[in-house]
């Protein structure tokens, strides 16, 4: 989000009315397009991944991202996942068993399934992963991250979007403090909107 939110905190800044001490009903909305949600995700690139399971050791990360789209609640995407270290952990005829995958890179299709809880100000996250067509590294074949994609597809990853700020703005020569708390997301085609409800206080 570091390209796009300063941009819209400005915004903020120019719309909210100089109402000390008084948290603004209405909210602010941003929409944000498709476009410039794949902008930020590819300039934070590589992503790191918790599969937040016993069942695998290493590390994954997205490193790259080749479509993204958004459907509303569904953002598809297209990219390359790759594995370091990785080992598995399962259970095979009532025996641990830990089968070492070594360094793998796979492409991969899916769908990340979104779902914001406006109570607990928190946007969920679950994947749902597809193997494409790619090549082989290694003399191993990229399907053998498929067993540790069903692991990431198994919950929901939560990211807090309670609020942001302070923020320290100027208006009429007097120094503000803005605050803004997330009141709701709203997903459609090609398009999030964002609501956020902005508090406004004098300081000293």
């Amino acid at each position: 989000m570091k390209t796009i939110f300063p941009r819209l905190i400005l915004l903020f800044v120019l719309l909210v009315p100089p109402r000390p001490a008084e948290a603004v009903q209405e909210t602010v909305d941003i929409t944000i397009p498709a476009v410039a949600l794949e902008q930020v995700i590819r300039e934070a690139l590589p992503l790191s991944l918790d599969t937040g399971s016993p069942q695998v050791e290493g590390t994954l990360t997205i490193d790259r991202l080749d479509r993204l789209e958004l459907h509303n609640n569904l953002l598809s995407v297209q990219g390359v996942i790759t594995g370091h270290n990785l080992v598995m952990n399962t259970r095979i005829g009532g025996q641990e068993i830990r089968l070492k995958l070594g360094n793998l890179s796979m492409p991969v299709s899916g769908d990340f399934v979104l779902r914001f809880d406006r109570q607990k100000k928190t946007l969920f996250i679950q994947p749902r992963f597809a193997p494409r067509a790619g090549s082989k590294k290694g003399g191993k074949s990229t399907t053998s991250l498929a067993p540790i994609l069903a692991v990431l597809e198994d919950r929901e990853y939560p990211l807090v979007l309670e609020r942001f700020g302070p923020f320290l703005t100027m208006f009429s020569g007097q120094k503000r403090a803005l605050t803004l708390q997330t009141a709701d997301l709203e997903f459609g085609d090609h398009a999030v909107v964002v609501k956020l409800r902005p508090t406004v206080r004098k300081t000293d």
